[in-house]
């Protein structure tokens, strides 16, 4: 996570929704699990200004073929249709048995710096979590 929180700080996200690496390697190269790949894709289609935190010549990506998904998302705009199509894109998750999602608010209505959240469990879980968390807090 050390790799996504010098995203953040080093201001390399400049789309509304910025995916962010797991990790980075000790030669500069930044790794981000393969689920960003058709997450970033969805989401473009669903008309969100979305990519990485990173160029492509330094981005490589991590693939366990298991049940667990990780992704860390940077939100610059905090919309609701920009909420929406990421409750949209992470339903084909729904079923895995270990979903983790990290989210970044990058511009609060306070003025705080950054707002990490976190979401762990069940894909199905997680989507709950990240349901009732958008109810009840101003913001998302």
């Amino acid at each position: 996570m050390d790799a996504a929180f010098a995203a953040v700080d080093g201001g390399l996200a400049t789309f509304d929704l910025t995916v962010l690496p797991m990790d980075e390697t000790d030669d500069g190269l930044f790794i981000y699990d393969e689920a960003a790949i058709d997450l970033v894709k969805e989401l473009r289609a669903a008309g969100v200004d979305a990519g990485y935190a990173h160029q492509s010549d330094v981005r490589r990506y991590y693939s366990e073929r298991s049940a667990e998904i990780a992704v860390n998302l940077l939100i610059n705009l905090a919309s609701a249709a920009i909420w929406e199509a990421l409750m949209f894109t992470l339903l084909r998750y729904k079923n895995r048995q270990k979903l983790s999602v990290t989210i970044v608010d990058d511009k609060l209505p306070d003025g705080a710096e950054h707002h990490f959240r976190k979401f762990e469990g069940t894909g199905e879980d997680v989507l709950e979590a990240m349901r009732i968390h958008r109810d009840t807090q101003s913001g998302f």
